[in-house]
C-alpha cells in the first residue's frame, strides 16, 4: 500500500502532509483516501477548486498529472505560483482565476476535479454541481474532501468561529450532511463517501451514464 507520509518527487521524497497546508492530521488521511494509487494521475488532467497557496495543485503536478487551479476573482494567486517554480512545475501547473461559474473555467473538460473545504461554502450547490460534472470527461471523477457537518457542538463551534466572517449566521451553515450529499447524488449517479474523525467527508463522484454513453 502506498505509504501516506512520503511522496515521490523531482526534489526527493516530501511530506503528504505539506500539500495538505492546514489541518493536517484531520485533512491527510482524507487525501490519502481520495488519491488512492497515485500513480492514476500520471498523463491526466486535473482541475482544483479553490487552489489556494498552490500545493496540492503542485501534489498533482508532481504525480504526472497537468493541472489548473482556478480562485476566486481578487484571491491572489502570487503564492501558488512561486510554489509551482518551487517544483519546477512551470508548465504542468497553471492557476486563473474564475467568477464562480463552473462553465466558465478556462480550458476543457477534466479527467479529475479535486476541491478541498470548498463545496461547503457555495451557495446554490443544487444548480452549481449538475454543471461542475459537465466540465469531467466522459470517465472523469471528482475528489472532494469536505468538512462534515459532525456533532451538535462541532457544529456550532464550526458555524459560530470557522465561517465567522460570513455575513449572516445562516450563511455559516455549511457542511457535508443530507442536504448536501443529495445534491452530489442528484449531480453524479456514482458516489462513494468514507468520513475521517467526525469531522472530515472524503467524496468520490463520477457519472456511469456518461461512462457508459462514450463507451
Amino acid at each position: 500500500m502506498w505509504n501516506p507520509s512520503t511522496i515521490a518527487s523531482p526534489a526527493g521524497n516530501v511530506n503528504l502532509s505539506y500539500f495538505v497546508e492546514w489541518r493536517r492530521l484531520l485533512w491527510t488521511p482524507a487525501i490519502e483516501y481520495l488519491i488512492a494509487d497515485p500513480k492514476r494521475f500520471a498523463g491526466k488532467t486535473v482541475l482544483e477548486i479553490g487552489c489556494r497557496n498552490g500545493r496540492m495543485s503542485c501534489l498533482f503536478g508532481l504525480l504526472g498529472a497537468n493541472v489548473l487551479g482556478i480562485e476566486m476573482p481578487g484571491q491572489p494567486l502570487d503564492a501558488a505560483r512561486v510554489e509551482a517554480q518551487r517544483w519546477n512545475l512551470e508548465r504542468r501547473v497553471s492557476f486563473a482565476a474564475y467568477d464562480g461559474t463552473p462553465r466558465t473555467i478556462p480550458g476543457d473538460r477534466f479527467d479529475y476535479i479535486f476541491t478541498k473545504s470548498v463545496l461547503v461554502t457555495i451557495p446554490n450547490l443544487d444548480r452549481y454541481l449538475p454543471d461542475l460534472a459537465e466540465r469531467l470527461s466522459p470517465h472523469g471523477e471528482l475528489l472532494a474532501a469536505e468538512n462534515l457537518s459532525g456533532g451538535q457542538l462541532l457544529g456550532a463551534v464550526r458555524h459560530l468561529w470557522t465561517y465567522r466572517h460570513y455575513r449572516t449566521l445562516e450563511d455559516r451553515l455549511h457542511a457535508v450532511d443530507s442536504k448536501f450529499l443529495l445534491n452530489v447524488r442528484t449531480a453524479f449517479n456514482s458516489v462513494d463517501v468514507k468520513t475521517f474523525y467526525g469531522c472530515v467527508a472524503a467524496i468520490r463522484a463520477a457519472d456511469v451514464r456518461r461512462m457508459l454513453t462514450s463507451a
